[in-house]
This record gives C-alpha cells, structure tokens and sequence, in this order.
C-alpha cells in the first residue's frame, strides 16, 4: 500500500483545516442574512464585496471562537478547561440570542422564528430609536439576567451544600489540577486526565499501590523509563524493563546502560561487588562493612535464630582479612574461606601470626576463638553459613565478582542501572537486592550534592518494595530523599507488605507520602484506607413516606448527609483504565492510566 510523506499528510490537513473554516464563515454568513443559498467556502468573500461587512465580521468572531476552542479542547490539560468555557460561553449567547426572540416576539405580537442567527436581521430592520427597538433591548436585558440567574443559582444550591459540614471532597477539576502542578511538562509520570500526561515536578516521592496484573509495568515503570532524564535505578524483574527501554536511554537519552542480572543462566549480566564501596580510610571502614553484615545478616528471622550477632563479627573478620590480603573482597570469597576444614584453627593461625593490621579482626576472632564451648563455635559458623549459603551459587558468584558501576556517580554522569531479578528467584535473592537498595541510599545520601558537580538528579524505581528486607535509612519515609536530589517510586501490591517490613509506626512514613497512586485493589483494608484518605462529600438526599388508613397521607423530605467520595467498594471496582491520584493539600485526581503502547507521545 502506498504511504504518503508525513510533510504531505500535515499539508492535506492544513487545506481541510482552511476549506472547512471558510465553509463555516460562509455558512454563518449566509444564515445572518437569511438567504437560502447553497454556501461554498469562497461566498463570505461575495458576501463582503456587497457590503454586509458586520454580517462577515461576526460569522468570523463566532467561527473563530468556535475553532479557538476546539483546538484547545483537542489539547487537553487546563487548555481544555480553557475551551469548555469558551464553548459555555458561546452556548450562553445563542441561549440569550433564541430566548430574546422568543419574548420579542410573545411582546410584539409578532411571527419571529426563535433561530438565534435571525437577531442579525431583526436588529438590521428595526430603527434605532423606536419602541420596537427599546423593546428589543429590553428583552435581551431580560433573557441575559434570567440566564445570569438560572447559572448563579445552580452555583450557590451548590455552594450551600458544600458549606454544610458533612464534607466538600470532590475530584480535581482541570484548573485545580493545573494548580496543583500536575499538566508539567517534565517529571514523574503519574497517569493522564484531561486528555493530557499528568507529571509530577520537584523532588517528591511517590507511592503507588497495584495489585499484580493491574498494569503497574505499562502504565508507571516503562513510561518513567522512557521519559526521565537523569540518572535511573530500575527494579526489572521481569527482565521487560530492561528489553524495551534499555536501548532507548542509551542511544536517545545518552545514558550509560547496565543490567544487574544475578540469575542469568548465560552469565550475562554487569557485575555489582559490594565490597567496591567499602573506604579505604580505616575510620570509615567498619561503618561500611557493618552496612552490609546488617542487610546479610538481620537481626531477625522466621526460625528463631539467635546467633545474628556473632555471625555479624564473623562476617567482618573475614572481610577485614580478605581486603588486607587480597586489596578487595567478594561475598563469594567470604563463603569459600568460611568453608574450608577446622576453620577456627585456621582463625587461631591467622591471629597468632599478627599479619592483618586493622584492630578490629582481633578484636572479633579473639572473641570467637574464646566462646564458651566448641558447640557455641559450631553454632555460629553454621549460622553463618545459613545466611551466606546464596553465594556458592555459580550464577551470583559471577554478577557478584566485579563491579561495572559506580554508584557514587549516579549524579556525576547520565546512568541506568536496571536489577534483573525474576519472579521464580525474588525470594532467594532477596538478600542481595535488599543490599543494593541499601548500599546506594547510603552512598547517595552521605552529602547533599553540589549541582556544578553533579548536576543529575536520580530516579529509584522500587518495583516490588514489599519483597525487599528493612532498609533502616528508610525506615522514616521517602521524605528526606528530596535533599539529596532523590526521587523514589516506592510500588507495591498492598500496604500492609510495608507494614509488616518496618512495622505499624515506622510504616507511616511511607503511607504519609505527598503523592499515593491506587489502582483497583483487591485488599478491603487498603480500599478502605483510600476511601477514608479521599475523604467526604455532602449529597442531597430525598425521601418519601405515605400512611395508609382512612385518611391517605403522603410527605416528601430534602437533607443533606455525609458520603465518602468513593466508598471502598467503588475502589476495588475501578475499571481496569482508571486509577486514583492522593495529593498533598490538593484535592484528588480521578485519572487513566498512561499506557505507554496507546500513547502516541511513546510511539
């Protein structure tokens, strides 16, 4: 099939565009006057050239509003706000127009059709200073101030519903969405309303709560990844992420693309060693390493292991061991060495021969070797093992031998970092996902940045939070990232997956976010947490009642009462297209989901 040049398609549109403007002002033109004749688009122009200048100027004032506010409503956004009242406006004055004819006529006893198009060649035959003509006006005064009236009067019925105090909650208009900052050309993409993309500017968090298969990947993860600038961190378990926008930031966007995937059978992956980020200053070194011993091995587990502590020391000898020996260790070469027959003989050697110069391992293998009982050594080494057992994977061993990537310069350069972590493997690799999350808060947030050094800032896209352990930094919200040029878009399938991570107090520094995202939801405490958060609204109600008996008796009431703007139920029956925006001193936004394959701005 022949394709035109997209040059010659806009130029076809162009001419359309024209031909049909001209029509409209002929038409117009020709109404005004009240001739019958067939109009083309060239007879405004006839028309003009016998002199009926004012029938031409407002046939082009009227087309020319009309078209105006097309276009703006075409464009969406607060444009379309824009355009509904201009076409409100216009539908007023033909109301005004065909009510005053309607008087006129009742007045004067005369036969005037009520078109509004014949108060043109009304006005063209009355004097000017008649009676005819002071009652014309009359009468336009009275259908204006009756129209006036009817449109005030539906605002304060309104208006004195809203001043009842059951609640004035309502979902945005365009304007207050406009106000809210929302129709910004660049930043977080939250959904589309209005027929336009709704961004959110500055440096807040977001959280979204979508439930699996509701569509968190098309319409949040990829259009994020296909529109943000700066540096991005990317939770790709599905690999989608990654297949589908990773070239695109490298080529277009002229980032520096890695892919972070631990359970790559081809071994295909870029390597991330966590050791990489541990200081070389001695002062600094321990913080560093205890970072990482807290992440591996937390202080808390479903079989009731209590040897946390020990395993922790254990873990920092050997990598205070391995770093001395060998300038940089690997987890991989922690499990190894940890391995190897009578380990506490070997520890024992390694303490009388004094070659490692950081206090710090004497000080843990002294403790060690001077437990209570062999059993308590044994203890501690298998529950070391236990927590360390991920890294005698041939897979983790090869993404976790290297690092490709300097986390430290995530504002420094343009960089995307996407983690590759399946479904079938979350679970096992929760550890060192946890790890990396961990590790680069804590990089990211050692000094505000200076913006002549690292004028980049960062998105963490955090897929899947709810399968990620504790991240203390985390543990008061998202709210501080913000300093340090930070954007987070925390996702989960429900709340109570952060609840039962940091806990019932903790946990509210994630629910406070300024902006929250909810899809249809399938959990009643979430639906009901939503409904509560969007608050009330003040309906009228009308109720009826009649008694029977020998006199029938029958009486109607009017009242105001309290309703949540969507109860829970209305929630988890949103259709699959829309979503719910919460903001922060705004009111809340009923929006559509930014499919990023039905949007022609992805395309």
């Amino acid at each position: 099939m022949m394709r035109f040049p997209k040059r010659c398609v806009l130029f076809l549109i162009k001419v359309v565009i024209f031909i049909g403007i001209n029509e409209g002002v002929s038409v117009i033109s020709l109404l005004l006057l009240g001739l019958p004749n067939r109009p083309l688009p060239w007879d405004w122009i006839r028309i003009a050239s016998q002199g009926f200048y004012s029938a031409v100027i407002i046939a082009w004032l009227f087309t020319a509003f009309a078209s105006v506010a097309g276009v703006l409503m075409v464009q969406g956004g607060l444009q379309r706000a824009i355009g509904q009242s201009v076409c409100l406006g216009l539908s007023g004055f033909l109301i005004v127009n065909t009510l005053t004819l309607i008087v006129f006529g009742f007045w004067t006893q005369s036969a005037i059709t009520g078109y509004p198009w014949t108060t043109y060649q009304l006005i063209s035959t009355l004097p000017l200073h008649s009676e005819a003509m002071t009652q014309f006006i009359l009468c336009a005064l009275g259908a204006s101030l009756v129209v006036t009236l009817i449109a005030s009067t539906k605002s304060m019925s309104a208006l004195e519903a809203a001043k009842k105090t059951f609640g004035q909650a309502h979902f945005a208009t365009a304007i207050e969405t406009y106000r809210a900052g929302l129709f910004a050309s660049s930043g977080i993409v939250l959904g589309i309303a209005y027929g336009k993309i709704l961004r959110l500017n500055g440096f807040e968090s977001v959280l979204v709560t979508a439930p699996t298969g509701s569509g968190k990947t098309a319409a949040i993860a990829i259009p994020n990844c296909l529109e943000w600038q700066g540096s991005g961190i990317f939770n790709d378990l599905k690999g989608e992420l990654f297949k589908l926008t990773g070239e695109f930031r490298q080529n277009k966007l002229q980032q520096q693309v890695y892919c972070f995937a631990p359970a790559n059978p081809q071994l295909q992956t870029h390597g991330y060693n966590p050791f990489f980020y541990v200081s070389d200053n001695p002062n600094l070194m321990i913080r560093d390493l205890q970072l990482i011993a807290e992440i591996l091995i937390p202080s808390e587990r479903v079989d009731g292991g209590f040897w946390y502590t020990s395993a922790r020391d254990l873990f920092i000898l050997l990598a205070i061991y391995l770093i001395e020996t060998n300038g940089i260790a690997t987890l991989a070469e922690l499990h190894d060495v940890s391995k190897q027959e009578n380990f506490f003989e070997w520890l024992y050697v390694q303490v009388k021969e004094e070659a490692i110069n950081n206090p710090v391992f004497y000080q843990n293998a002294n403790s060690l070797l001077n437990s209570d009982a062999e059993k308590t050594q044994k203890n501690i080494l298998k529950d070391f093992h236990s927590r360390m057992t991920l890294f005698a994977d041939p897979m983790v061993r090869a993404a976790t031998r290297k690092n490709d990537f300097d986390l430290r310069k995530l504002r420094q350069e343009k960089m995307s970092i996407y983690l590759n972590i399946p479904d079938s493997d979350k679970e096992r690799l929760r550890p060192l996902l946890t790890l990396f999350w961990a590790q680069c808060i804590h990089v990211l947030t050692q000094t505000e940045p200076n913006l002549n050094e690292e004028p980049y800032p960062v998105l963490a896209l955090l897929d899947e939070f709810g399968n990620m352990a504790r991240i203390n930094k985390l543990k008061e919200g998202m709210s501080f990232l913000r300093s340090y040029r930070v954007r987070a878009v925390v996702i989960v399938q429900y709340l109570s997956q952060i609840i039962s991570t940091y806990g019932q107090h903790d946990a509210k520094g994630f629910l406070n976010t300024k902006v929250k995202i909810a899809f249809a939801l399938n959990d009643l405490d979430d639906a009901k947490f939503f409904s509560a958060s969007l608050g009330n609204k003040t309906v009228k109600v009308r109720s009826s009642s009649s008694s029977m008996g020998q006199h029938e008796s029958s009486s109607k009431n009017t009242s105001f009462q309290s309703r949540p703007l969507m109860t829970p139920d209305e929630i988890m029956q949103l259709k699959k297209d829309d979503e719910i925006i919460l903001l922060e001193a705004a009111m809340p936004v009923r929006a559509k989901k930014c499919w990023w394959f039905r949007n022609k701005f992805y395309k």
